[in-house]
């Protein structure tokens, strides 16, 4: 039986005992009669969202961090997070986007084939304006939160959206670029709280700066559109007529190799997006749940496609609750997620996180202490058969597990190399854990190979290598 095979049938188990015993995990499983009523033939885009929106309506289908407003010591009310998550079912969502689809067509005058920006972090506002623009046909725009103006100006000058939506957390930067746009006929605010001080300041500051600038902007907060909406006339949704397939959304480039470049997604192509023939994630035995952490953004397709598969699948997306992911594993352990998707940053913060929980537990955790010891004895072993094949001066321990390993290590190396050998000392790098990185990025900037050759660098005069680097990482999986 190989490794491969015993992990997959651990995880087969696990998925089968968590249906048994964990009611949220059975109860977010997909339905094959809602994803079969979606995938019916000839159906468009709105029309297939919808099917999930229906076919779902009972279900949790997004959270976000529940918080509470609070006067600190200096009198200000400010807003807490609280230690849970509080969700709204697929009817609220599809309650939300209808509201808002009536308010912005009526009110706002939008029209299939007008433009939407949409500036801010993930969160529950910014998916119900996605699913806005897609029953309004109007074309969903999303801008990185993370760039300034100047590099979101291009991006609003070639698009020329009618209506501007900005997440709190960015409205000063979307005060800039609609200063500057005279397309723009309307600010829209969301993930704002007017019980907030911070945040009703820095609103009250965006209407003022846009009144001083001379532009007549209409600002106002999404809630009000909501509210607003709920009292009007319900809205068809938008389905492009037969044989039409009209732009849906315009993702950009981040801009960080040239000028951003938009790439098309045409109703037709985000169709078959939400028609995936099967989720995220599968195990061998069927679908699993989609119980899911959204923390990319969804001006990245990447953001934006595990939200559409969450929806797709009857699961519930849970949004990260701060934007630096200072929040991240909070966010973890209250979700308990059947799957995450990774990046780098995230990648290197769970790495952290294990290095930090080992160091943590080592001295008092046998377990934990008794991993470190065989894979530091392990290393001095190896490195003093090194140093009897290569003769250097000293040898140099560096990477991210070197430091934990150390004491085990040169344990072993001292026990095990040879007498000739005893002044070969064994020490860690001067930069440690990053070490590997730096040296990596000094041989990309001066272009030179990191193939072995034959030149064995820097020599005394005695012919041996002044020094061995040994780049050491743990790939050891937490029990």
């Amino acid at each position: 039986m190989t490794t491969e095979t015993s992990r997959d049938e651990r995880f087969v188990g696990r998925v089968r005992d968590l249906y048994a015993t964990d009611p949220q995990f059975r109860a977010a499983a997909p339905s094959p009669e809602v994803t079969a009523a979606a995938h019916r033939p000839g159906l468009r885009l709105t029309e297939v969202v919808d099917a999930y929106l229906d076919g779902y309506a009972g279900r949790p289908a997004l959270g976000q961090r529940a918080h509470e407003l609070a006067r600190d010591a200096n009198g200000r009310t400010t807003t807490s997070l609280l230690p849970r998550f509080e969700t709204i079912t697929y009817r609220e969502l599809h309650d939300r986007i209808s509201a808002l689809t009536r308010e912005w067509r009526t009110d706002a005058g939008l029209d299939p084939g007008d433009f939407v920006a949409v500036l801010g972090f993930t969160s529950v506002d910014y998916a119900v304006i996605y699913l806005t623009c897609l029953h309004l046909g109007a074309v969903f725009v999303p801008l990185q939160s993370s760039a300034p103006a100047g590099q979101l100006a291009p991006i609003v000058a070639e698009t020329e959206p009618r209506l501007l939506a900005a997440g709190i957390d960015s409205i000063d930067t979307a005060v800039e670029v609609a200063t500057a746009a005279p397309s723009i006929e309307r600010l829209v605010v969301f993930d704002y709280d007017d019980g907030d001080d911070t945040q009703r300041e820095r609103y009250e500051a965006a209407r003022a700066r846009l009144t001083y600038a001379g532009r007549t902007i209409e600002v106002g907060s999404m809630s009000h559109d909501l509210a607003t909406g709920r009292t009007l006339t319900d809205v068809p949704a938008f389905v492009a007529a037969a044989g039409e397939d009209p732009l849906a959304s315009l993702i950009y480039t981040s801009g960080s190799t040239g000028t951003p470049k938009g790439a098309m997604y045409t109703a037709d192509m985000m169709t078959r997006l939400w028609q995936r023939p099967s989720g995220p994630t599968e195990d061998v035995d069927g679908r699993l749940p989609a119980i899911h952490l959204q923390y990319m953004p969804l001006s990245h397709v990447f953001g934006l496609g595990w939200l559409v598969t969450t929806l797709a699948s009857g699961g519930t997306g849970y949004f990260a609750a701060r934007s630096d992911m200072s929040t991240l594993f909070d966010d973890i352990a209250l979700i308990r997620p059947t799957a995450l998707n990774l990046v780098p940053r995230v990648c290197d913060m769970i790495f952290r996180r294990y290095r930090g929980e080992l160091d943590r537990r080592h001295d008092g955790d046998a377990a934990a202490a008794e991993v470190l010891a065989t894979a530091g004895r392990a290393l001095g072993r190896t490195l003093a058969g090194l140093v009897a094949l290569l003769d250097p001066q000293t040898v140099v321990l560096a990477g991210g597990a070197g430091e934990a390993l150390l004491p085990y290590t040169r344990s072993a190396y001292a026990a095990e190399r040879l007498p000739l050998h005893t002044d070969v000392t064994l020490v860690p790098a001067a930069l440690g854990a990053a070490a590997v990185a730096v040296g990596a990025a000094r041989a990309a900037m001066t272009r030179q190979s990191t193939r072995p050759s034959a030149d064995p660098g820097p020599v005394d005069p005695s012919g041996r290598p002044r020094s061995v680097t040994f780049p050491y990482t743990t790939e050891t999986e937490p029990q």
